[in-house]
């Protein structure tokens, strides 16, 4: 098995393809590393008093120091906290309003890292924190490290790797890091970001850009496109069917005459950009995946609803999922029988399509890259699936055995992953 940038993950940088052949591990996008800390000792330092007001910058000041206690708050102090969170004066903190006070504070979170922490705190479990809650827990809670109890072991040490690599200046004599691979060639091929690259056959691929074209290359020829498509709007995700002969493309907002939002089919052997269109979503389609007998097609959107389509009829099959987060990718199991779908409200869900139209969820893997973002997901063989995200780690994942965790990580990024292509994605390769 080989994970690595290869030419179906561009490098997404000033409209250029670079073309590399087995170019080590990964490919990652620049980022940066934010450590956790207690946001109610940033807000208790900002309390001037019953019916002070404190400004903006003072109810959220700088990062602390992670070693630093929290001291001991009043419940008055508490209480006034608890005033600023809860944003609608619902005399309740729900997990909207806890994901901003978090936010604001720039303390790396997702969807359902900050769902773990409501939850911490949410006793009676009615799904917000109420005053008397909020007091109990803050008012017993002191440490940073108590709050990073409630990241679980698992998180917990990819959350020291990225401390590792963010603070340890021997990092790269702790990890081996492979020597960068020179590009073979750099094709100047779009003036805006290159999104997607697919390969057609063994010589030729395609390319999809924010410059709102798909063009279609001869690898041996590179000084001109075979073919160019244009569109109405930006392409976000682009796949081909296995075949090469059409591709589906998923816009930021293309929408047709009744202001419905569509995805595209372009037909390559007859020279088509659009051959017909699929419709269902609400929002910018940011993944989208054909099945390998092109039986389906499978997408995920900007308000993180996952629909599978007949790629026969164009028509939806079904909603498979509707997350509360963008879906940043989706991918379809050998024979068509499972989808994943992963995004940045932190989960990958596994949906069984055997029966579709008539689906259910059949797995799903809770904060599969620790507290951040996951950015991509990979079927490997009948029971296995590979995820990368902002945790700065690549994991192979067992089905069978999920309440184990990763089976295997592979470590050396310093930076959020954001693509994993293998060479061969059956069992053992």
């Amino acid at each position: 098995m080989s994970i690595g940038t290869s030419l179906s993950s561009a490098v997404r940088q000033e409209g250029h393809i670079f073309v590399q052949w087995k170019s080590g591990f990964g490919f990652s996008s620049s980022g940066e590393f934010i450590t956790w800390k207690p946001f109610f000792e940033s807000m208790a330092n900002a309390y001037e008093g019953p019916g002070q007001m404190p400004s903006g910058s003072r109810l959220f000041p700088g990062q602390m120091d992670d070693d630093h206690t929290t001291g001991k708050l009043d419940e008055e102090q508490l209480l006034h906290i608890f005033k600023q969170i809860d944003t609608d004066n619902s005399g309740g903190i729900d997990v909207d309003e806890l994901e901003e006070a978090l936010r604001m504070l720039g303390i790396k979170h997702t969807y359902s890292s900050t769902k773990k922490v409501l939850k911490s705190i949410d006793t009676d479990g009615n799904g917000t924190i109420e005053p008397h809650e909020f007091i109990e827990f803050f008012s017993k809670v002191t440490k940073p490290q108590e709050f990073r109890d409630l990241l679980g072991k698992q998180s917990q040490a990819y959350f020291d790797y990225k401390t590792t690599v963010a603070e340890d200046s021997s990092f790269g004599r702790r990890y081996r890091v492979p020597e960068t691979v020179l590009s073979d060639k750099k094709i100047p091929a779009h003036i805006e970001n290159v999104e997607s690259i697919k390969w057609l056959d063994s010589n030729r691929f395609a390319s999809a850009s924010l410059d709102r074209t798909v063009k279609v290359w001869d690898l041996s020829a590179t000084e001109k496109p075979l073919a160019s498509y244009d569109y109405p709007s930006e392409i976000y995700s682009m796949d081909v069917a296995s075949n090469g002969k059409w591709a589906v493309v998923g816009f930021g907002k293309a929408v047709d005459g009744e202001n419905q939002i569509y995805m595209s089919v372009v037909d390559f052997e007859n020279g088509s950009p659009m051959k017909a269109k699929l419709k269902g979503h609400d929002s910018a389609v940011f993944a989208c995946e054909v099945s390998s007998d092109a039986m389906y097609i499978a997408s995920g959107s900007q308000h993180g609803r996952v629909l599978l389509h007949d790629a026969r009829t164009c028509e939806q099959v079904s909603e498979l999922r509707r997350s509360p987060r963008l879906i940043q990718s989706v991918d379809f199991s050998d024979y068509a029988r499972l989808v994943a779908s992963c995004g940045s409200d932190g989960d990958v869900v596994i949906t069984d399509i055997s029966a579709a139209p008539t689906t259910k969820s059949a797995f799903v893997i809770d904060e599969a890259a620790s507290t951040d973002i996951v950015y991509d997901v990979v079927f490997r063989g009948e029971h296995e699936i590979l995820t990368c995200g902002g945790d700065y780690c690549c994991k192979r994942w067992d089905m069978r055995k999920l309440e184990n965790g990763p089976v295997q990580r592979y470590l050396g990024h310093t930076s959020p992953i954001r693509k994993i292509v293998l060479s061969d994605k059956r069992d053992g390769k």
